[in-house]
């Protein structure tokens, strides 16, 4: 897992390549977004804005080919994961 601090850090981290660029146009498309309404940006990106808590689930979610990226307006989340049992 990584964490950044802040938009500018994954800006300059992940410029490069059509998955991070699609991040963004997902990011710079807020205002545009109802919360709990999944959009996608061709076939490689789906989103959405979740609003209020989410579900608290008793077992972990898990993937092999896609990964989460996680951009906070406001509040907290607390994730556990667990290392990769490849």
């Amino acid at each position: 897992m990584i964490i950044l601090d802040s938009l500018p850090e994954f800006q300059q981290l992940y410029r490069a390549g059509k998955k991070w660029q699609r991040c963004m146009e997902a990011i710079n498309n807020l205002e545009n977004i109802h919360p709990n309404v999944f959009h996608s940006i061709g076939d490689s990106l789906v989103y959405r804005l979740s609003d209020g808590a989410e579900i608290q689930r008793e077992q972990f979610e898990g993937n092999r080919r896609y990964f989460d990226v996680h951009y906070y307006l406001e509040g907290e989340e607390e994730i556990e994961f667990a290392a990769n049992l490849r």
